[in-house]
């Protein structure tokens, strides 16, 4: 089941890139490759040598393959957004240990832009990448063949000519399922790369940050002062206490979350945060002891079609004994000006993983 929830998840996010792509017919189209060795964090006695292959694994490498296109200049987006691009990657890893790991394959939405100019051939640029992962060998550290992906990366990108590009940098990336099925240890690494893309379509450099003839407010619905997010969720979850029971709880809330647009691509606010964990009184089922709420507050990266939300919050009303700070990390995308898709995840601490936030949301004032 994670794996059908996680395809499904994709094929959401790859519709909607489906549906930006039909409104505009001049796209300029992007095609990449890149390597990534990383390093593994050794936490978990499996990746130290306790496997069946008994050899520490501390590394893995991939080879990405990816598309993706960008707004042509005229259009709204393209004016807004002159270097964003967004698309699809795939990229087999090895983690040079198939016996105890396997070779897991990725499959993801991601996107990237540049957030300064160095020079006339140089930029720093960001990319994220969310998606799922396939093939891996359960093992006491990983409960699912199908894990979620997600990397964010820091490149320093050469264009010597608008048709051809390179990059390098550094990149941190996650593997997990989301508490979805134990064990979900989880898998942090970090890593470099390095990459070349062909562009085609374009016969000048997008000017990073550069003045548009009209004001963001006219061009484009993202530019508000103030919004009101609400966000419906729910996800399954197994926790340590049944782990042996393979029990499976039901976890359920929303969020409600105004927003003050700060510029074109940045928001800031608060976020009343409820929900409801079946796992909290499994055996006592009550549901005043298995919903919590909470305050957290929020930050929010604008893109085209996709923002990402960052949040930390308190519970004011704690469920169980769970500690009271939280975390989470939610992908949006916009279905149009004022329905998204929620793709999110919450955490108690690093280590800590809480569960999936997978639903639908709707902006008040867009």
């Amino acid at each position: 089941m994670t794996g059908k929830r996680l395809l499904s998840c994709i094929a959401a996010l790859l519709s909607c890139l489906s549906i930006y792509a039909r409104q505009e017919s001049s796209f300029v189209h992007r095609v990449g490759v890149s390597v990534r060795p990383a390093w593994n964090q050794m936490l978990w006695d499996f990746y130290q040598g306790d496997n069946p292959s008994g050899r520490p694994i501390p590394k893995n490498t991939s080879v990405h393959f990816q598309y993706s296109f960008m707004f042509p200049k005229g259009s709204d987006l393209g004016d807004m957004f002159p270097t964003a691009y967004q698309g699809i990657g795939l990229a087999p890893y090895t983690f040079h240990n198939r016996t105890a790991v396997g070779t897991p394959v990725a499959l993801y939405v991601f996107q990237g832009g540049s957030l300064a100019r160095l020079g006339r051939h140089f930029s720093l640029d960001y990319e994220w990448n969310f998606g799922a992962t396939f093939g891996w060998k359960k093992s006491s550290v990983v409960g699912t063949s199908v894990n979620a992906f997600i990397d964010a990366a820091l490149m320093l990108t050469w264009c010597p000519v608008p048709q051809f590009s390179v990059t390098a940098g550094v990149d941190a990336f996650h593997f997990s399922n989301g508490s979805v099925k134990l064990p979900n240890n989880g898998l942090n690494c970090l890593g470099v790369r390095v990459g070349a893309t062909r562009t085609f379509g374009v016969e000048r450099l997008p000017e990073a940050g550069r003045k548009n003839s009209r004001q963001p407010e006219d061009a484009h619905p993202f530019i508000e002062d103030l919004d009101i997010d609400l966000v419906l969720f729910g996800a399954p979850k197994q926790v340590w206490e049944y782990y042996s029971e393979n029990r499976t709880f039901a976890v359920a809330g929303f969020n409600l979350n105004p927003m003050y647009q700060v510029n074109r691509v940045f928001r800031v606010g608060a976020s009343f945060d409820f929900q409801y964990d079946g796992s909290v009184s499994a055996d006592h089922p009550s549901f005043g002891e298995n919903v919590s709420a909470g305050l957290s507050f929020r930050t929010e990266f604008v893109m085209p079609i996709f923002s990402l939300n960052i949040g930390a919050g308190y519970d004011i009303k704690q469920k169980g004994n769970n500690q009271r700070m939280y975390m989470l990390v939610a992908l949006k995308t916009w279905m149009t000006d004022s329905l998204f898709l929620h793709t999110g995840y919450m955490f108690r601490g690093i280590y800590y993983p809480e569960h999936l936030m997978l639903g639908v949301g709707w902006s008040f004032g867009r």
